[in-house]
């Protein structure tokens, strides 16, 4: 009896320890947002590259935000300048930032479905971090997933696989005790 609950333990600790461990992500369309707040103090989110100038993150790491300071943007290290905020919506907690500095943009699903197995990946520190989850619950416009995360995880693109490649099927906005909440993107960012 002790050996059985001793290697449910053990798997249950690997498993834990490779969905939260170091990612080995090759590319630069996932950044790190950095605002320095009114009053003080600063806010860090993440976002991701939707065009090659454009970068989806959540209007709240940004809404707050000390308006004669700029916003930081970290990718790999490097620093990208935002030109200018292109499109802003309150009600879905979305904004778009053009940069001047282009690269790869992730691509956008156009369906997602209860039970879809679901990831994110998380750039912090300059390094990139792969946590899994499943759907558990679609409503409207937000997509509930069993994927666990911190303060300063927002703006962080949820994958899931379609086909032989991934595809954003959200963007991470809200935590809960249990849960995440996000939002389906494709059709959102259409808008």
């Amino acid at each position: 009896m002790s050996i059985k609950v001793y290697s449910r333990v053990l798997i249950f600790t690997i498993c834990l320890i490779i969905s939260n461990s170091v990612y080995s992500y090759d590319g630069y369309s996932i950044v790190e947002v950095i605002v320095s707040r009114e009053g003080g103090g600063s806010f860090k989110g993440e976002g991701f590259y939707i065009d090659k100038d454009l970068i989806l993150t959540s209007y709240h790491i940004i809404k707050n935000r000390d308006k004669g300071k700029p916003i930081v943007i970290i990718s790999r290290g490097n620093i990208i300048t935002v030109v200018n905020i292109e499109k802003t919506s309150y009600d879905k907690d979305l904004v778009i930032l053009r940069v001047n500095e282009f690269n790869k943009p992730l691509k956008l699903c156009n369906t997602v479905n209860y039970g879809d197995s679901v990831y994110l990946i998380l750039y912090k520190n300059g390094k990139y971090y792969k946590k899994l989850g499943k759907i558990n619950n679609i409503r409207g416009d937000f997509i509930i997933s069993s994927i666990r995360t911190m303060p300063g995880y927002s703006g962080v693109p949820i994958f899931k696989n379609e086909g032989s490649r991934s595809c954003v099927v959200g963007i991470h906005s809200l935590s809960g005790s249990r849960h995440i909440s996000f939002k389906v993107i494709k059709r959102i960012v259409l808008e």
